[in-house]
């Protein structure tokens, strides 16, 4: 009987069937999973294109996921691993100096840091003769005591030229008084007193480089208006007999 199948007709339904045939999986899933058109469906804890990947069990801690490299961790865990419950701290005396709460330590007077590892400074005063490293003053040369406080006698020497203060942290060094430079404070930066309006000259150091309206070999005289003839050091117009206004121009 004919059913109205040619030979060409045949061997194209044929070859049809056959490619749907082929599409199977890559080592077939390995056993790990199922293969539907071509592509893997694993099982639980297998992974890759084949299924040949068994993923950790433990990783998280089973309480958490992997996501870029890290444990994201379900609700009422935390820590790298996610291995600690919500009410667990990473150290749990927290060195001794603090009380673990909620998973975190809440640190003594006297102590700072995630688990209380480090001494505060907050409450140490060094009198301004010394830093406070690990919740104690260390001292600048010259001065001793638990804050810095007390002045060594033996110590006043004249490294600094008495025109500075002498510190050995954080390196031995000379801390000059204003207007005096070098390496011992013995460089008088400039010769004159150039006052709150100047600076000495970088060329002369006899002479004072004023700021702008500023005047005077101290640079202690308000520059005077073009628009007076005559003013005195805070730039006020003197007026002569006969004149008034802010710059004489009002003719009485």
């Amino acid at each position: 009987i004919n059913d109205g199948l040619t030979k060409e007709n045949s061997e194209l339904n044929i070859e049809h069937i056959d490619d749907k045939n082929e599409r199977t999986c890559l080592n077939n899933c390995n056993n790990h999973g199922i293969c539907q058109h071509g592509i893997c469906i694993c099982q639980p804890s297998y992974t890759g294109s084949d299924c040949s990947i068994a993923q950790c069990t433990d990783l998280c801690s089973g309480h958490g996921v992997i996501e870029h490299g890290q444990c994201r961790c379900q609700e009422g865990w935390h820590g790298a691993e996610c291995q600690l419950s919500f009410n667990q701290c990473e150290i749990s005396n927290c060195n001794n100096r603090g009380s673990c709460i909620a998973g975190k330590c809440i640190c003594q007077n006297g102590y700072q840091g995630k688990f209380c590892e480090q001494v505060s400074c907050q409450n140490v005063n060094c009198s301004d003769h010394g830093i406070c490293l690990e919740g104690k003053c260390r001292c600048f040369h010259g001065y001793t005591n638990d804050d810095c406080s007390l002045l060594i006698h033996s110590q006043c020497d004249n490294r600094c030229s008495e025109h500075g203060q002498y510190v050995d942290y954080p390196k031995p060094m000379c801390i000059c008084d204003n207007n005096w430079t070098g390496d011992d404070c013995a460089e008088l930066k400039c010769k004159i007193d150039c006052g709150m309006h100047g600076k000495c000259s970088t060329n002369d150091k006899n002479k004072c480089q004023c700021d702008d309206g500023w005047t005077g070999e101290t640079c202690g005289k308000r520059i005077c208006s073009e628009l007076c003839k005559q003013c005195d050091d805070n730039g006020t117009c003197l007026c002569p007999n006969g004149y008034a206004g802010r710059y004489c121009q009002i003719g009485l």
